[in-house]
């Protein structure tokens, strides 16, 4: 039996990596023992030594020169990578030990690469299979040389679309808040300072009004605090701007809170005394449609009795 060197050359390389990671980013590395494409997985590990559950896949590609980054790529590994959810790096050992690394599986670059090694295929002429093609990925132009500073960026990889959900989440409660702010005006103890409000008697477009701004409210609360309770290590990941944002945004939400049930009682009362059947059955109208849940389904439901 012999020990060929490109064997021997694709051991080293994986068995180099793997302690590399353990060592430098304290996270356990698993070499797979069936390569389909992905040789390892990172798995990342939080302050407190706890896994995260997060992981990024890795193909490692080992060059025998000293200075070389570049490797070839099946278009068959290039498809099976696209189709991962997870993220996948690529990288590149060369004879020096030194590394390099790219995300090779993002959306725009897996795709541009894909199509490129199509295009060459049918330039070739070859008789070889199209799945079988290589093209050439040159890591020392498009990658990263791999440190320890990296594991944030690579495990940002990972929670990145976590992250944008965080800012469209964190917008979308802004915006409610800042509807919410409107009503800061009411006093349940005091109706002169409602009066820019209610005009005079009954005004069911107040009421509907505040039903919709509270159901959005609550909406984005619920959004917003469930991915924050689900991903207890994000703030750590959040930018310097974002993570002001954050703690800002906290204290917004315990200030629209206080509105909030100003407003709930006050609204309670006012419907229960000043409300009949046309007036209930316009706001219902206008409600018509939408899920009415939490607060706003108490006084959805005085609506509703008004309506009978």
């Amino acid at each position: 039996m012999k020990y060929l060197s490109r064997k021997r050359s694709g051991d080293w390389g994986e068995h180099y990596f793997t302690y590399w990671i353990v060592r430098h980013f304290n996270s356990p590395c698993r070499l797979l023992d069936k390569d389909l494409g992905i040789d390892a997985k990172i798995e990342f590990i939080d302050n407190d030594d706890r896994s995260t559950g997060e992981f990024v896949f890795v193909q490692i590609k080992t060059n025998g020169t000293n200075d070389n980054f570049t490797t070839s790529i099946a278009l068959k590994n290039l498809l099976y990578w696209q189709s991962i959810a997870f993220p996948v790096i690529l990288v590149v050992i060369n004879k020096k030990n030194s590394m390099r690394w790219t995300h090779i599986n993002e959306q725009s670059r897996i795709s541009s690469l894909i199509a490129d090694a199509k295009s060459k295929y049918k330039v070739a002429k070859t008789k070889a299979n199209e799945l079988d093609y290589k093209i050439n990925i040159d890591l020392g132009k498009a990658g990263k040389i791999l440190k320890q500073r990296s594991k944030r960026e690579i495990y940002l990889l990972r929670v990145s679309e976590k992250i944008k959900l965080y800012d469209n989440f964190s917008s979308e409660l802004y915006n409610a808040i800042g509807e919410i702010k409107e009503y800061q005006a009411v006093d349940p103890d005091d109706q002169s300072t409602f009066d820019d409000i209610v005009i005079s008697g009954f005004s069911y477009e107040v009421v509907s009004n505040f039903l919709f701004t509270l159901l959005s409210f609550e909406e984005a609360s619920k959004n917003y605090f469930t991915l924050i309770n689900n991903e207890p290590n994000l703030y750590s990941f959040l930018n310097t701007r974002t993570q002001s944002r954050f703690r800002l945004l906290n204290t917004k939400y315990k200030q629209a809170e206080t509105i909030i049930e100003n407003c709930y009682d006050y609204f309670e009362d006012f419907c229960k005394k000043h409300l009949d059947s046309d007036e209930a059955k316009q706001v219902m109208c206008q409600l018509q449609g939408n899920a009415i849940s939490g607060r706003a389904l108490h006084i959805y439901e005085i609506l509703t009795s008004a309506c009978k």
